[in-house]
């Protein structure tokens, strides 16, 4: 075994470029490339055609977020002068609701710092709230990043497990508890129960219910309630550890914790 993965790289780069290739074949057809093939890619593909493959990339996925970096690295759109100005208040808004607390920042103030006119910030965003919105929907752009990865697990309950420790560690490492309190608080406050922090139509919410429904229909799961309840019970279970660490002020290991929590106490009650 040891020499067969000294040896692999060699046969295959072999049979790819020599083989395949020379034979006017490619190395993937309909089910992609695979990570274990990318590195033969460009051996195996005209530079015309890879840059086809470039070009396709930025019309289905003009933001880059769907499986970043997974086939073609290091990638970046030029942000166009617009993109540029709704980035500049976007973060500027998120350092003074960080600095201030939401209620205590204009609109005004967000522009001011941002560098621009007070009248650009209603170009791209209608109230503060929508940009609470958006950070929404960057946090379900990282979810949706991570889909590949979580789906190459078999059984329902390590999707569930590894899923949530992603979860945490992205909250805890890139979304930070101060940030959380200002989401978490804005949500709280808006009247209705219309708000995107529990929209079942966020990816956040597919991707669980997905994974339940999946557990279901081969026996895993083992429960009354169908694929939307459950996964509903659970993104609910894990709002409510996220809720105590932000009460507690990051008191606890947010990811450790939501290990425990997961594995322990939620799996348990329907695997």
């Amino acid at each position: 075994m040891e020499y067969w993965n000294k040896v692999e790289p060699l046969v295959l780069k072999e049979l790819y470029h020599f083989i395949v290739y020379s034979l006017g074949g490619k190395i993937s057809g309909e089910h992609g490339i695979g990570l274990k093939r990318k590195v033969f890619l460009k051996d195996t593909m005209e530079k015309s055609e890879y840059e086809l493959c470039i070009t396709l990339k930025k019309a289905f996925d003009p933001l880059m977020i769907m499986n970043p970096g997974k086939i073609i690295e290091n990638m970046k759109r030029k942000q166009t002068k617009g993109e540029k100005t709704k980035e500049q208040i976007f973060q500027s808004a998120l350092t003074l609701f960080k600095d201030k607390g939401f209620y205590n920042v204009t609109i005004e103030d967000i522009t001011r710092h941002a560098g621009i006119a007070k009248g650009s910030f209603y170009t791209y965003f209608s109230t503060k709230s929508d940009i609470i919105v958006q950070e929404f929907w960057l946090i379900d752009s990282f979810y949706k990043s991570i889909e590949e990865e979580i789906l190459s697990y078999e059984s329902a309950s390590e999707r569930l497990f590894q899923f949530t420790h992603k979860q945490m560690e992205y909250v805890r490492d890139s979304i930070g508890v101060d940030l959380l309190k200002i989401l978490y608080a804005n949500q709280v406050s808006q009247e209705g129960s219309d708000k995107v922090i529990i929209d079942n139509k966020r990816f956040w919410h597919t991707f669980v219910e997905r994974i339940m429904k999946e557990g279901l229909e081969n026996g895993e799961i083992h429960s009354t309630l169908d694929a939307t309840i459950l996964a509903t019970f659970f993104n609910r279970a894990m709002r409510g550890l996220l809720l105590d660490w932000n009460i507690t002020s990051a008191s606890f290991d947010l990811v450790a914790e939501g290990e425990k929590y997961c594995r322990e106490f939620i799996l348990h009650s329907f695997m």
